[in-house]
């Protein structure tokens, strides 16, 4: 019961965080637009506010989210066999900074849709999911957002992390706030890991045995066909949601 109780307090107190911090990250964004004007571009998407009108063909989609450039270039072959794979199904991948938008937009052009990441906020998530509805998540390396995944299981929305890496620096950081990091990685279907350390690591917070793999990275691999061929375990189980 005391751990319970612990478990939730620290939920609690991580989502007042991130709400009383959504005024200096906004803050923040604007700064940091007087070098690059990117990030004030419709900021107002990370909140979940004033989110695209959406035709019948687009809800739904399958959201992807890349941080930055490097987790757009890791994930381009896995979208691009989607697209030719599923072509009926959209695609929304999702950016934290302009230079991952710009790189989103050099790749796949109008073939995706594309959106800023919300805040971890419930009511930016609420308002994000709500909106494109999508079918499944797809996380790039070490996305792991509590309010996100805990949404996104009350919704039967299914959770992949892809390109997964946990450093030991990491793993020691989550182990500190064990009753709150433990229930979000539960909450996420598939683990791909790119080395064995990192699929013990995951094991070892408290993830899903049977739901981490071990697939290598795939930053530097880009070819679909060999993508397609060490991921094949990942591929049965997104087809199996589409």
């Amino acid at each position: 019961m005391r751990r319970l109780r612990y478990a939730s307090l620290l939920a609690f107190s991580y989502t007042l965080i991130m709400r009383l911090a959504v005024p200096f990250l906004v803050l923040r964004l604007l700064w940091r637009s007087r070098g690059v004007a990117g990030y004030r571009r419709k900021w107002w998407l990370r909140l979940g506010w004033g989110l695209p009108r959406l035709d019948a063909s687009r809800t739904r989609p399958i959201w992807i989210h890349a941080v930055s450039v490097g987790e757009t270039l890791a994930v381009s072959s896995l979208v691009d066999m989607l697209l030719m794979r599923y072509p009926q199904v959209p695609i929304l991948v999702t950016s934290t900074t302009p230079t991952g938008a710009a790189q989103v937009a050099r790749l796949f052009g109008q073939r995706v849709d594309h959106s800023w990441m919300p805040f971890d906020t419930p009511g930016a998530v609420k308002r994000f999911l709500r909106h494109f509805e999508p079918r499944l998540v797809a996380l790039v390396e070490t996305e792991i957002w509590p309010n996100l995944l805990r949404e996104s299981e009350a919704r039967d929305i299914p959770v992949f992390l892809l390109n997964a890496r946990m450093s030991a620096r990491s793993a020691r950081g989550y182990a500190r706030v064990a009753p709150l990091a433990v229930p979000a990685l539960r909450r996420i279907g598939v683990i791909a890991a790119q080395h064995r350390s990192d699929a013990r690591r995951f094991r070892a917070l408290g993830a899903r045995r049977d739901g981490v793999q071990v697939v290598g990275s795939v930053k530097y691999d880009l070819d679909l066909p060999g993508l397609m061929a060490r991921c094949s375990g990942i591929r049965e189980q997104l087809g199996a949601e589409l």
